[in-house]
């Protein structure tokens, strides 16, 4: 959990704090462009090892609540699904940039898929908090019903 909590705490803390203030100090959507160039790579990384062990808990998730499983199943979908597509966006996206002389090689191409990147992301993290929500009531579920087997012995 502590890698989910980091991906998806990092992922909002850069979104919500760290790039508005990056355009605050350095005033151009430009220089915050190629700072978080380097930083979504990242980002990227820790929602890939986050997926796989989102993985991990799911093969393990208790099979008795059929609704819990596959609400869990499909937010995990939408959520690698997501992994995915900005993992294969992100390069295409380093390709019309040029960071050395920090330019856009294509400026408008470079804008609509920077918008797509975005909603998919948007989309991963809507995914990813109701998934968080469904594994505490898995691993309560867990826990109870381990309880009461001991209980019983």
């Amino acid at each position: 959990m502590a890698v989910v909590i980091f991906w998806l705490g990092g992922f909002t803390f850069y979104a919500g704090v760290v790039i508005p203030t990056a355009h605050g100090v350095l005033g151009s959507h430009r220089e915050v462009g190629f700072i978080t160039q380097a930083v979504t790579f990242w980002i990227n990384v820790s929602g890939g090892v986050a997926a796989v062990l989102l993985l991990v808990n799911l093969w393990r998730m208790d099979r008795s609540m059929r609704w819990l499983c596959r609400s869990a199943w499909a937010t995990w979908s939408v959520i690698t699904v997501a992994q995915v597509a900005l993992v294969v966006l992100h390069p295409a996206l380093d390709g019309m940039l040029d960071a050395k002389d920090h330019e856009f090689l294509d400026r408008a191409g470079f804008h609509h898929l920077h918008r797509i990147y975005l909603i998919i992301a948007t989309v991963q993290w809507c995914a990813t908090l109701p998934h968080v929500g469904l594994l505490f009531v898995a691993w309560q579920s867990q826990d109870r019903s381990t309880t009461l087997a001991r209980s019983l012995q």
